[in-house]
């Protein structure tokens, strides 16, 4: 069965497909914190994570998961976007109060990480106003005039690996956002591929 851009799929909203229209990237119908519970993207370490294109993020956030093992650093970004997982109507979590997925009757979808700059793009070119309307019919929160982390770190000299850029998508169908400090707080949506 072939898919659609703006369709609920395994627990997001369909921002992209290929081209054989069965495979592609979903986005999570509520950020993984909420703006006003914001986090940091890495406290402690510097992160070299730059890459840009599709799947990107995945590599991305395994990287800053990797680096940040050792550290334990719950309230930055890539272990609070890995934790995710959801029933297939992207609201209901899989986890306990604990942290544990439990025995459960129906399935429950995982593999959520942070987008790189290139999968943000192709939430703009699915139309920003279309996903969001998409993911507000399903339930869920609006993505628009939110800053969200993205997971491509800079690789501007001088820096350190401790700035990363944040997006925002806006209703006009634009793109913004900037380089920010590690410390600066941003909320995260997740994304995941299928």
């Amino acid at each position: 069965t072939q898919l659609e851009i703006g369709q609920l799929y395994q627990g997001g909203i369909i921002f992209y497909l290929d081209s054989t229209k069965r495979h592609g990237l979903a986005v999570s119908l509520t950020n993984s914190v909420s703006a006003s519970s914001a986090v940091v993207f890495s406290t402690k370490i510097p992160v070299y994570a730059p890459m840009t294109g599709i799947r990107a993020g995945a590599i991305n956030t395994a990287v800053m998961l990797a680096a940040e093992t050792n550290v334990g650093d719950p309230q930055s970004a890539a272990p609070i976007a890995a934790a995710r997982a959801v029933t297939a109507d992207g609201l209901t979590s899989c986890l306990t109060s604990t942290g544990q997925i439990p025995t459960l009757t129906e399935t429950c979808y995982g593999g959520w990480y942070i987008p790189s700059l290139g999968e943000f793009q192709q939430i703009q070119l699915a139309g920003n106003t279309t996903i969001n309307n998409a993911i507000l019919a399903a339930g869920g929160t609006s993505i628009l005039s939110t800053a969200y982390w993205s997971s491509t770190t800079t690789t501007a000299s001088g820096v350190n690996g401790r700035r990363a850029f944040d997006v925002v998508l806006n209703s006009s169908n634009e793109i913004g956002g900037d380089d920010d400090p590690f410390t600066q707080v941003h909320a995260v949506r997740t994304i995941r591929a299928f």
